[in-house]
């Protein structure tokens, strides 16, 4: 099982730069060379991910995405926090 994803404010998360992806109809399909696996991300999902191009602090993140949705913070938190776990130990993201 993956090591849990331990994440504050300041954490640094960054898309990792050999992953393909394209874009397609407003959602993401890509594939971690690495590995192979193919992955396909919703709209939002795929808004998270154009986000972790450049790094990003965690806090940032929320802020961005709570300015731009109506979601509150603890919300926002709740439903992020399992895309990055998954994202990460699918080798998709660092976290620093």
């Amino acid at each position: 099982m993956a090591k849990a994803l331990k994440l504050t404010d300041q954490t640094l998360l960054t898309a990792k730069p050999d992953i393909i992806d394209s874009e397609i109809d407003d959602e993401i399909v890509m594939m971690n060379i690495d590995t192979g696996a193919y992955f396909g991300l919703d709209d939002i999902a795929s808004i998270i991910w154009q986000k972790m191009k450049e790094p990003i602090q965690y806090g940032d993140l929320i802020d961005s995405l709570t300015a731009e949705y109506e979601v509150e913070r603890q919300q926002c938190i709740d439903d992020l926090q399992p895309l990055l776990q998954q994202m990460q130990s699918e080798g998709l993201i660092t976290a620093s």
